[in-house]
């Protein structure tokens, strides 16, 4: 059985110039480049919305940075439209107090549906973004 290994030299070096390139590269020029993925996401399900559902769909950045990077999200703003996932998921059978049956809400999903249909778009859109901001910082 054969012994070998691997050595790593520079390494120390490495992790400075990294850290040195994440300073350069501005958190709001990042905040954009996400947030405009965040939008992507927002249109399509806006679209896939029936139209009492659209404006309850909302892009924005995190209130607070997680862990000290920026962040953006798009969901569903429960103050504007409340009963959105019951258009996402649907009901069972639902019932009134006394017994009677009241109906049932079929699921219409636009949210997951979105995601899933632009999730590589938008990967791939954050990666070009991300690529240029850091080849501009390392100029």
């Amino acid at each position: 059985m054969a012994k070998w290994g691997v050595t790593i030299t520079g390494g120390a070096a490495l992790t400075k110039k990294l850290r040195a390139l994440d300073r350069k590269v501005p958190d709001r020029a990042v905040l954009a480049i996400l947030l405009r993925g965040a939008k992507r996401f927002r249109d399509t399900a806006r679209a896939m919305a029936r139209p009492k559902v659209r404006r309850g769909i909302v892009a924005k950045p995190f209130g607070r940075q997680v862990k000290g990077s920026p962040a953006a999200f798009c969901g569903i703003h429960f103050r504007l439209y409340p009963s959105a996932h019951w258009d996402e998921y649907g009901t069972g059978p639902r019932y009134h107090k006394s017994g009677k049956f009241v109906g049932v809400i079929l699921s219409q999903p636009f949210f997951r549906p979105a995601i899933h249909g632009q999730r590589r778009a938008v990967q791939q859109m954050i990666q070009r973004g991300m690529k240029k901001l850091v080849e501009k910082a390392a100029k």
